[in-house]
Order: structure tokens, then sequence, then C-alpha cells
């Protein structure tokens, strides 16, 4: 009986034993995963854009602060706040949970296309696909030509009542993929390039010149996506008037600033939320999920950084549709150009 217990009482360590290696080897597997994302982060940030390297050690050691970490909570967590802890406003954790919910707040945005006092006006909502967010290699799904092609048509069925100007309202619209935003008001570009991005990567710093000409989104000349039907570009010779607010954010800032080099516009509203900047959808390690990371500034018309994140209207309005509307009204019926 006696040697039984000892069997039992060295079983039991054995078992404790081999339970506080595994423990071990837990921590050190999210630590190395957390590592890859802080790795990943440093090379392709924003932030390199004035960071040097005494700055970036002081964020990885705060960073590596938060460990030990010992599970997905954990690990989300420590990740959320290195993102934060980058100040640049954009990047975040992408949990699905969160993105279901903007999901969820996209479907309640719809473009609409009416004609007043011979004035058109665009309504162009926010534009988000969940699994091309996912899988970012989905680019018929991101580049989204049924979306397109159904708000070119109301456009183009508009037009023929349009005689004194249009106004695109982008005061709802808080970002999403500005690649079919930008395709289905082609018709407004008076060449193809339309903006561009100053970024990062892997810690070497790229200028990238974005073009459309009416079929294909090219980045410094290299065809990303083509489409199937061609949106004629430079179809326009009516004064432009683009309304922003605080609630217009991130591709529609983008889009705004693609507008903005028009020689007929005229931007309208109140200063734009901030988020003038290009994220890149990265993968967590071990298919933990996804986060977002703002690896570029865009580009303002004279192809330089734009460093101020808001856009500023030329022509300030309070914050009320209404008077956003009759203001640019105003604009367009009295050919006041800035």
């Amino acid at each position: 009986m006696y040697k039984y217990g000892i069997a039992i009482i060295s079983a039991g360590l054995l078992i404790f034993t081999v339970f506080k290696i595994n423990q071990k080897h837990a921590v050190t597997l999210w630590k190395h995963r957390f590592e890859a994302v802080l790795d990943d982060i440093q090379r392709n940030s924003i932030k390199n854009y004035e960071w040097n390297a005494d700055e970036w050690q002081k964020y990885r050691d705060k960073q590596l602060s938060q460990l030990p970490i010992t599970n997905e909570a954990s690990f989300h967590k420590a990740v959320t706040q290195a993102l934060a802890d980058l100040g640049d406003h954009h990047s975040c954790l992408l949990s699905n949970a969160c993105m279901e919910q903007v999901t969820k707040q996209v479907a309640q945005h719809e473009s609409s296309v009416m004609v007043e006092d011979g004035i058109g006006i665009i309504v162009v909502p926010p534009v988000i696909n969940y699994e091309a967010l996912k899988d970012t290699t989905q680019l018929d799904v991101a580049f989204n030509e049924t979306w397109v092609s159904e708000f070119q048509n109301q456009i183009n069925a508009a037009s023929k009542d349009v005689t004194r100007g249009w106004i695109i309202d982008l005061t709802e619209n808080f970002g999403g993929n500005m690649y079919p935003m930008l395709a289905a008001l082609s018709r407004f570009y008076q060449t193809p390039q339309i903006g561009g991005f100053y970024g990062f990567n892997e810690g070497k710093h790229a200028l990238q010149i974005v073009t459309f000409d009416g079929q294909s989104f090219a980045v410094d000349g290299n065809v990303m996506f083509t489409y199937n039907n061609r949106y004629p570009i430079n179809q326009n010779r009516l004064p432009i008037v683009v309304l922003i607010g605080p609630k217009t954010a991130s591709s529609a800032e983008f889009v705004t600033l693609a507008l903005q080099r028009q020689n007929n516009v005229v931007v309208v509203g109140q200063p734009t939320s901030g988020f003038a900047s290009g994220n890149a959808i990265k993968s967590l390690p071990d298919n933990l999920g996804h986060y977002a990371l703002t690896g570029a500034l865009f580009l303002d018309s004279n192809n330089k950084p734009f460093l101020e994140q808001r856009i500023n209207p030329a022509i300030e309005v309070p914050d009320d549709k209404a008077g956003m509307l009759q203001k640019a009204k105003d604009i367009i019926l009295n050919n006041k150009r800035i």
C-alpha cells in the first residue's frame, strides 16, 4: 500500500511538472506572437515619418511591459494598446464583432442621386465589404463593379436634367474602400491622376501616385485592377460643390482630396474627422484576427504628404445638412468661385 502512495505522489508531481512546462511554453508562444506584431508595426507604421530609433525603442519597451501574455484575450488587449500608443488615430484591432457592427452601419447608408433646380445632388455612402477586409486578395469583391455600375447608372440617368452644377455629399461617409467610391465619380476627374500615398514599406519611404483612366486603377503606372466596363473620365463642365463634415473620414477624405484637385470644385462644410491616412489590413499571427495599420499619408494636390490630417473646407458653414445644401446651391446658382 505504501509503495502505491509513493507512485501516486510521483505521478502527481509529473503531471504538475508537465503542466508548468506547457504553461511556460504557452507564455513564450504568446510573447513571440506579440513581438512579431511589434516588428511589423515598426517596419510599416507611418510613425517612421517622425520617430527615430530611440523613440521606437521607448515604444517597444513600453509595449513589452505588458508581458506576460497568457491567452487570446490578453493578446488582443496588448495589440489594442500597442496600436493606440502609436497615436496615429487610425490604427486599430479589427475584431469580428467590430467588423460586423461596422457592416451593419454601412447597410444603413445608400447611394442616392436627385436633381433640384437643375443641380444634381449625389450622396456617396461608405463602402465596406467584410469579406474583402478579411481576405485582401479578393480584388473583385474589393473593387465592387456591381456597386459602381449601379451608382454610375443613377448618375447618368440624372445627368440629362443637370444644367447648373453638381453637389457631392460626403458628410455621412465614414470611409471604407475608396476605389468603388472613386470609380463611381469618374466623370468628375479631368485627368487620370487622382491622388496618392506617401508611406513606408519594410521601413523604406515610398511615394505612390494613384491613377484611374475610367477602367483601370494603377499605382505608379502598374495596374492593380481593371473593370469589365469603362467609366469615362472628364465628362463634366459644370461647377461642383463637395460637402464635408466631422463624419467625413478616411477613404472619404481621399475622395475629397481627389475632387479638390479639380479646377471647378469648391469644398463646403466643416473640417473632416482627421483620418486622412491609408491603412493596410494585416493578419495577426496564427489566425488570431486582423488589425488595421496606418502606413501612409494621403497626398495633397501638389503630391506632397498631407500632414494636416483634417481637410478644411474653402467655405465653412455650420454642421447642418439643410444649411450646407442651401449654401452649395447658392454657390452654384450664383456661379461663385473661390
